[in-house]
C-alpha cells in the first residue's frame, strides 16, 4: 500500500502530513505552514510541497491539503530556495538526505526536464501557486523501491538494494508517478481506480522515448512493452473477472494488484491500437486516446468533474462507436490485447491463430508459417502506419 508515514532519514525527518497532522473539517481555508528552527542545527532546511520555509508558506485550499502533501526537515540537499520572481526554480524542487545512489542521481539529472515535458503534455504549466516537488527517502524497512504520490508531490523510497535496480525500471517509475500527479486519484481514496493504472502505464511506455526531448531510446519502449506483456500474460489471475480481481486487490493480494495494473494497461493500449486505425494518418488526432480521452479526463479532474471509465467511454464512442464499450466488456471478462495474431508466437517462431480481417491476414501470413526473423514490434505500437517486417519459412521455402 501507499507509504504515508513520517520517517527519520540520515539526520532528518520526511513524510506526509497524513501521519501526524489532524485534519479539521470544512471546505476552503487559508493554510499557512511555518517552521520554528530556532533550536535546530545550523544549515537545517524545511520544505513543504508548496514551498520552502522556515518563513510562512500560504496555500488556499481544503484542509486535506495539509495531510495530502509532503514535509522534509533537516540537512536537506536539493533545489535551493529562490524568490517567487524566479518561477522556474520556485515551482519545482527535488530533495533528499545524504548521498544519492548513482542510479538515482541519473534520474535526478533528467527529472525536471521530464516533468516539464509531462506538464506540456497535459497543458498544465507549473507555477509558484502550482508547484511540483519530488522527495527521495532511504527506507530500509520497505525492502523494495517505489513511492507514493501526493498532491503535486511524490516520495520515492529506496532500500539498500537500490544499486541492483536497472535504469529503465527507474525511468518507468518516474514516468508512472509523474503522470499520477496530473490524473491519478488521491492517496486517501481507498478504491482502486483501475483505468488510471492503465493510463499511467501506457504513458510510461510512450513519453520517455517520444521526441522531442527523447530521454531514452526505442529499446526502452520495446523492453517496457515486453515486460508489461509478460506480467499480464503470465498472471495466475489472467482470466479472472474484473470485479473478482478488484476484490482480491482490495485485500492486498500482490498477484491481483499486479494483474489489475497490467490488465488495465492492456485495455488502454489495445484501445489505442484500435483507435489509431480509425483516424487519418495525416490529420489530427494522430494519437486519439491521448487527445480525445486522456487529456480531457485530466481537465475534468482539475475542474472537479467526473473522470472515470464511463467518461472514457463517452469520450471515445464518437470515434470508435460501440467498439469502445465492447472492448471494456471484453476486458472485464478477461479478453487479451489483440494484435491480429498471438504476439507470443513471435518468440516461439510459429504463426497460429490468424484472425479474420487482421493486418496479419492482409499481409499474407498463414497458420503454420515459421517466422525466421522479425523487426521490432514497438514501432507499430507508437506509429500505427509503421509495419512489422517478417521473414517466414512456408513448407521449406
Amino acid at each position: 500500500g501507499p507509504t504515508i508515514d513520517l520517517r527519520s532519514d540520515q539526520g532528518g525527518l520526511i513524510g506526509s502530513g497524513l501521519s501526524f497532522i489532524p485534519i479539521p473539517g470544512g471546505k476552503t481555508f487559508r493554510l499557512v505552514v511555518e517552521w520554528n528552527l530556532a533550536a535546530a542545527p545550523e544549515g537545517t532546511r524545511a520544505v513543504w510541497t508548496f514551498g520552502e520555509g522556515p518563513g510562512p508558506v500560504e496555500k488556499i485550499g481544503p484542509a486535506s491539503l495539509l495531510g495530502d502533501s509532503v514535509y522534509i526537515v533537516g540537512p536537506v540537499h536539493g533545489t535551493l530556495a529562490t524568490p517567487a520572481a524566479e518561477p522556474s526554480s520556485a515551482s519545482y524542487g527535488f530533495y533528499w538526505f545524504g548521498e544519492l545512489p548513482p542510479n538515482v542521481e541519473v534520474i535526478r539529472e533528467i527529472h525536471e526536464a521530464f516533468f516539464l515535458k509531462v506538464s506540456r503534455f497535459f497543458n498544465d504549466s507549473p507555477s509558484v501557486s502550482n508547484p511540483y516537488r519530488h522527495f527521495v527517502r532511504y527506507n530500509s524497512a520497505k525492502k523494495a523501491f517505489g513511492g507514493t504520490s501526493f498532491v503535486r508531490s511524490h516520495i520515492f523510497d529506496y532500500d539498500d538494494q537500490i544499486a541492483q535496480v536497472h535504469d529503465y525500471d527507474l525511468v518507468r517509475r518516474m514516468a508512472y508517478e509523474m503522470v499520477h500527479s496530473f490524473l491519478g486519484p488521491s492517496v486517501t481514496n481507498p478504491d482502486i481506480d483501475w483505468i488510471f493504472e492503465g493510463i499511467k502505464h501506457t504513458l510510461s511506455v510512450y513519453l520517455p522515448f517520444r521526441p522531442p526531448n527523447q530521454f531514452r531510446p526505442g529499446h526502452y519502449f520495446q523492453e517496457t512493452l515486453s515486460m508489461l506483456c509478460m506480467k499480464y500474460h503470465t498472471s495466475p489471475y489472467l482470466e479472472l473477472p474484473l470485479n473478482k480481481l478488484l476484490e482480491l486487490a482490495s485485500k492486498n493480494d500482490a498477484y491481483a494488484n499486479e494483474q489489475v495494473e497490467t490488465r488495465a494497461w492492456a485495455f488502454v493500449i489495445g484501445t489505442d491500437f484500435a483507435a489509431r486505425k480509425l483516424v487519418e494518418k495525416t490529420m489530427p488526432p494522430q494519437r486519439p486516446i491521448e487527445d480525445l480521452a486522456i487529456k480531457r479526463l485530466a481537465i475534468r479532474k482539475k475542474q472537479g468533474e467526473s473522470h472515470g471509465i464511463n467518461d472514457w467511454l463517452d469520450l471515445l464512442t464518437p470515434l470508435m462507436g460501440s467498439d469502445a464499450r465492447r472492448r471494456y466488456e471484453d476486458m472485464s471478462r478477461g479478453e487479451i490485447l489483440d494484435l491480429g495474431m498471438d504476439r507470443s508466437l513471435f518468440e516461439q517462431g510459429m504463426v497460429r491463430a490468424i484472425k479474420d480481417g487482421s493486418r496479419a491476414m492482409a499481409a499474407g501470413l498463414e497458420d503454420g508459417d515459421r517466422i525466421t526473423w522479425s523487426s521490432h514490434f514497438w514501432r507499430c505500437a507508437e506509429d500505427f502506419s509503421a509495419e512489422i517486417k517478417v521473414i517466414v519459412n512456408r513448407e521449406g521455402k
